[in-house]
């Protein structure tokens, strides 16, 4: 009953700003924004910059304790470990669970849902994200033209490689072998598109793509 007070209040002022507002537009969130703006301007970001200081200060303080506390129980560490396919399971099964009550819609209903979910999505607003981080990386490289190269490089050193060569030297073999129907069926299509995207350019890419394959 809350559940649906609650809801239906909340369409109440959704359709009441729609009205108020002008067509297009509606009041709610120019109210909002006001209120929002209004606060932020009160605002002091050091004040702010120090309290989530302390907050993280604090969130890893309660880490080192749990890892402590952990370390001193290792039947609780096991537990945990294996826990860790159960929760995996658990949420595989709850996706299951959905997509079969999907399922059971009428199909008309479905299709529209989704086309119009698909159409609503922004790949506008995905392709600036990509532009702004591309934006803000080369601005790191204005500064520090060897970043990239020296997170890279750590990394990679950080590998054991013995266990990393015995592992793959398994999991590779064991991956192309059992994957090879699917491989068969897609890869021939991966390979075709490659191949159209310079095809029809002349570039020399096509050739020089071609060369490097051939060995």
């Amino acid at each position: 009953m809350l559940i649906n007070s609650s809801a239906e209040l909340i369409r109440k002022i959704h359709t009441g700003s729609a009205l108020i507002g002008e067509p297009g537009s509606p009041l709610f969130p120019v109210v909002l924004a006001r209120i929002v703006e209004g606060a932020a301007a009160q605002v002091d970001g050091a004040l702010i910059g120090k309290a989530y200081d302390t907050a993280d200060a604090g969130r890893e303080t309660i880490r080192e304790i749990r890892y402590n506390v952990l370390g001193k129980n290792p039947e609780l560490v096991i537990r945990r470990l294996s826990d860790l396919s159960a929760k995996g399971n658990t949420q595989i099964k709850a996706l299951i669970n959905t997509l079969d009550l999907l399922d059971e819609q009428p199909r008309e209903r479905i299709e529209e849902v989704l086309a119009q979910t698909a159409s609503d999505f922004n790949a506008g607003d995905l392709a600036e994200m990509v532009n702004r981080m591309a934006m803000f990386a080369n601005m790191i490289y204005e500064n520090d033209p060897q970043w990239l190269a020296s997170l890279i490089d750590e990394f990679v050193n950080m590998f054991d490689y013995d266990e990393l060569d015995s592992f793959l030297s398994r999991a590779v073999d064991d991956f192309f072998r059992t994957s090879r129907p699917v491989a068969r069926m897609v890869s021939p299509k991966l390979v075709l598109g490659f191949c159209e995207w310079f095809a029809d350019e002349d570039d020399g890419m096509a050739a020089q793509g071609g060369k490097h394959l051939r060995g």
